[in-house]
């Protein structure tokens, strides 16, 4: 690895987590705008693209640690849930973990969700499913990016 190496990686996922700051900030300008006018039904696209995107950005996360410095992305069907699963726990000689095992449940939830938007049809989207994903979302990106900072920290 350069010399670098780290403190690009860093730079990358500190803009990683502001971009996660900007979908928590378009989620709620949008809630607020439905908490107005009332939902419609083509709200529940919105809502599941802004999960989807929340999700997809602590993924990218998540893969450029583990190709940067766990030195492979899982493979196989469930890449995914390994991923996840790989960041809650520390790699002896190789790195820390990145999140603990609260975080990592509370995850699998919005994981669990973007599998299902990316294999339904919007329309059968039902705000009784992502209710608590949408209530939960400032405190979720808020324990991650502690966990994400603190890992940060303890590269440099």
């Amino acid at each position: 690895m350069s010399e670098n190496h780290f403190s690009i990686l860093k730079a990358e996922i500190e803009k990683d987590l502001i971009d996660l700051d900007v979908i928590i900030n378009e989620w709620n300008d949008f809630n607020a705008e439905i908490n107005e006018r009332g939902q419609k039904k083509t709200d529940l696209r919105v809502a599941g693209s802004i999960l989807h995107d929340f999700y997809t950005c602590i993924e990218r996360i998540f893969s450029k640690i583990a190709n940067s410095i766990d030195g492979e992305l899982p493979t196989g069907g469930s890449w995914h849930s390994d991923l996840l699963d790989r960041m809650a726990i520390a790699i002896p000689n190789i790195r820390d973990r990145v999140i603990d095992d609260s975080v990592k449940q509370e995850l699998y939830e919005y994981l669990r969700f973007r599998h299902l938007f990316r294999n339904v049809y919007g329309a059968n989207l039902k705000w009784a499913k992502i209710e608590n994903l949408v209530n939960d979302l400032d405190s979720v990106r808020n324990h991650v990016k502690e966990q994400i900072t603190q890992f940060l920290d303890s590269l440099i």
